[in-house]
C-alpha cells in the first residue's frame, strides 16, 4: 500500500516524464514542419505570454480551493488538450494556429498544476517531513529532466509526433489515477470568492511585504534567479562554445554534470536528513561563479584542463544550488499561512518568470561587452557582495541555522 508521499512523488514523476518528452519534441516538430528557427523561437515566446499574464490571477483563483481536486482536474484537462492535439495532427492537417492555442492552454494548465502541487505540501505532509520530501522531489524532477529528453528524441525519431502525444495522454491518465487515492484533509477555511481579483493579488503582495523574514528570503531567491539562471542558456555556451570552441557533445556534458550534482544533493539530503546551511550554500554558488570566470581567463592555453575543472565545478554548482532551493521552498511551504500558499507561489512564479528572462537578456549584453567568462565573474562578485551585506539579516532570521524555520 502506497503512502501519501509515494503517491505524490510517483504521480509527479510520471507527469514530468510525459512533459519532458513532449517539450523536447516540440522544437523538433516545428523545425521539421517549417524549417525556420525564427518561427520556432516566436512560437515559444508567444505560448508563454498568456500563462505569465494570468499567473497572479491563478493564485487568487486557487485560494482556499481543494488542491487535490484542482490537481485531478488539471490532469483531466491535459488529457483533453492532448487528445485535441492528436486530432489536430491526424485530421486537420496539423493547423498551426490551433496547435499554438492548445499549447497556450496547456502552459496555463501546467502552471495551475505546479502551483497547486507546491501549495498542497502543508496539507498533505507533516512539517517535519517537508524538507525530506522536497529533497526526493528534487531527485525525481531532475531524473525526469535527464531521462525525458533522451526518450523523447528516440520516440520522435522512431514513431513521430503522434506517438509522443499519445505517451503524454497516457502519462496524465496515470498521474490522475495515482492522485485519486491521495489522502487530503482540507485545512483551509470555507472558500469565499472575492469579486475583486486585483485587490486579492494586492493583498498577497502586502502579505509578503509585511512578513520581513519571508520578504527578505523572497528577494534573495529572485536575485539568485537573476544572477545564476542565465548560466545554462548564456554563460555556459559563451564560455564553452564561443571562447573555447568545444563540440556540442562536450557542451552537453555540462548540463548533465549539473543535473548529477542536483540529484546527488537531493539524495544526500534525503538519506542523511541533514539540513543545509543556506547562507554557506549561497556563498558556495557565488564562489563557483568567480572561480569559473577566473580560470576561464587564465587557462585558455590549456582547454582540456579547464574543461575538466569546469565539469567538476558544474557538479558542485548543481549540488550547492539544491542546498539553496530545497530548504528555501520548504521554508515557504512551512511558514507561509495555508490560505496564502497559492497566492504566494503564483506571485513567486510570476517574479521568477520576470527575473530569469531579464537576467538572461542582461547576461547576453554583458557577454557581448566583457566576454562570457568576464560577465560570469562579475555576476559571481555581485552575488558575493550582496550576501556579505545581507549576511547578518540572513543569520538573524535563522536561515543559516540547521532548522531553517521561523523562531
Amino acid at each position: 500500500m502506497l503512502n501519501n508521499e509515494k503517491r505524490y512523488l510517483i504521480s509527479r514523476f510520471v507527469n514530468l516524464i510525459g512533459n519532458s518528452i513532449y517539450n523536447i519534441c516540440i522544437p523538433l516538430y516545428l523545425l521539421e514542419k517549417f524549417e525556420s528557427l525564427m518561427i520556432t523561437g516566436a512560437f515559444f515566446t508567444l505560448v508563454q505570454i498568456p500563462m505569465v499574464v494570468l499567473l497572479p490571477f491563478i493564485g487568487s483563483f486557487l485560494k482556499n480551493k481543494n488542491l487535490k481536486h484542482t490537481m485531478l482536474a488539471s490532469n483531466v484537462i491535459s488529457v483533453v488538450i492532448f487528445v485535441m492535439v492528436f486530432i489536430n495532427e491526424q485530421f486537420f492537417s496539423s493547423s498551426f494556429i490551433l496547435f499554438m492555442i492548445l499549447t497556450m492552454l496547456e502552459k496555463i494548465n501546467v502552471a495551475i498544476f505546479n502551483i497547486s502541487s507546491q501549495s498542497a505540501f502543508p496539507i498533505l505532509f507533516e512539517k517535519k517531513d517537508i524538507d525530506e520530501i522536497n529533497s526526493l522531489k528534487s531527485v525525481l524532477d531532475n531524473f525526469a529532466a535527464l531521462l525525458g529528453p533522451t526518450l523523447g528524441t528516440v520516440i520522435y525519431s522512431k514513431g513521430g509526433f503522434s506517438v509522443v502525444v499519445g505517451i503524454n495522454i497516457l502519462s496524465f491518465a496515470l498521474c490522475f489515477l495515482m492522485l485519486l487515492h491521495l489522502k487530503y484533509i482540507d485545512k483551509c477555511g470555507p472558500s469565499i470568492q472575492k469579486k475583486n481579483k486585483i485587490k486579492d493579488i494586492y493583498e498577497g503582495l502586502v502579505y509578503i511585504k509585511s512578513n520581513s523574514n519571508i520578504m527578505l528570503l523572497f528577494l534573495t531567491f529572485m536575485i539568485l534567479n537573476f544572477l545564476v539562471a542565465p548560466t545554462e542558456n548564456v554563460f555556459a555556451p559563451a564560455i564553452i562554445k564561443v571562447i573555447y570552441k568545444f563540440s556540442d557533445s562536450l557542451f552537453g556534458l555540462t548540463s548533465t554534470a549539473v543535473s548529477i550534482g542536483v540529484i546527488t544533493a537531493g539524495a544526500c539530503m534525503s538519506i542523511f536528513k541533514k539540513k543545509s546551511n543556506i547562507l554557506y550554500a549561497f556563498y558556495t554558488q557565488s564562489i563557483i561563479m568567480i572561480v569559473t570566470g577566473i580560470l576561464s581567463l587564465f587557462l585558455r592555453g590549456q582547454p582540456m584542463i579547464f574543461f575538466t575543472i569546469y565539469i567538476i565545478l558544474c557538479l558542485l554548482s548543481g549540488y550547492s544550488s539544491t542546498l539553496v532551493n530545497v530548504p528555501m521552498i520548504g521554508y515557504f511551504q512551512k511558514n507561509v499561512e495555508i490560505d496564502q500558499q497559492t497566492q504566494f507561489f503564483s506571485i513567486m512564479t510570476l517574479f521568477s518568470n520576470i527575473a530569469v528572462p531579464l537576467g538572461t537578456f542582461i547576461a547576453g549584453i554583458m557577454c557581448e561587452l566583457f566576454g562570457g567568462d568576464g560577465a560570469y565573474l562579475m555576476n559571481g562578485i555581485i552575488m558575493f557582495i550582496y550576501l556579505y551585506i545581507m549576511r547578518r539579516d540572513i543569520e538573524y532570521n535563522g536561515w543559516a541555522s540547521p532548522s531553517n524555520t521561523v523562531k
